[in-house]
């Protein structure tokens, strides 16, 4: 399960890091960053106030990390869990049959 978590989430974590680069260059192209940054300039009063996106790259970046982290160490946690459970409560049996009817035919 260990195995099977760190992939999971480590393809989690670059899929959303290079979602949020590409959200954040198109917003840059488009120029709603400037827009947001004079708006809030405007409404707080502000002399200048600016998003600074290497900084919020840089933190994203390090709480993915230990959000990646905790998931792989609660995956596995639940999975001893689970698997102590099972063993006192003998399990779950499923049992398929087949059903050996055959439609009527036309």
């Amino acid at each position: 399960m260990f195995k099977v978590s760190v992939l999971l989430y480590a393809c989690l974590y670059v899929a959303v890091l290079v979602a949020g680069v590409l959200l954040w260059n198109a917003a840059q192209r488009s120029g709603l960053v400037e827009k947001v940054e004079s708006f809030i300039t405007e409404v707080g009063s502000y002399e200048s106030w600016r998003i600074n996106g290497t900084v919020i790259y840089e933190r994203a970046r390090i709480i993915g990390l230990v959000l990646a982290t905790v998931g792989v160490a609660f995956n596995v946690v639940m999975t001893i869990v689970f698997n102590l459970i099972s063993d006192l409560t003998g399990g779950v049996r499923v049992t398929v049959l087949e059903d050996e009817r055959r439609p009527p035919a036309r």
